[in-house]
């Protein structure tokens, strides 16, 4: 049986470079307040095959452009079946604070699922 994963967060956090280099993909990545990615990415990794790990990439949180859009592919993501774990992606910069105030943020939107 495969495992898939969600890999999600704020935009410009590293989501898709992560998924770049566990899956060997070359998507498009920069530090961005938007999010450069536009849908959902399913990706077989290419560090562990036995069983098939797939990550499963998500459009930026933050982001201010595609909201509806981006919403619902994270929700198609969060649901998808069967859905082995959730990565939350947030980076830690500067404060202390600010990295845990971001966590549970994000950490609330997969709460009910």
């Amino acid at each position: 049986q495969k495992v898939n994963a969600v890999i999600y967060g704020p935009c410009g956090n590293g989501k898709t470079h992560t998924v770049n280099a566990i899956c060997g993909t070359n998507y498009d990545t920069k530090e961005t307040r938007e999010s450069l990615t536009r849908e959902i990415n399913y990706n077989q990794s290419i560090i562990e095959k036995n069983p098939p790990f797939y990550l499963i990439d998500t459009p930026g949180t933050t982001s201010s452009v595609d909201k509806l859009k981006h919403a619902a592919f994270l929700r198609k993501a969060l649901t998808w079946k069967p859905l082995n774990a959730v990565f939350i992606l947030v980076k830690f910069e500067n404060r202390y604070e600010d990295f845990f105030t971001q966590l549970i943020f994000e950490s609330e939107i997969v709460k009910d699922y």
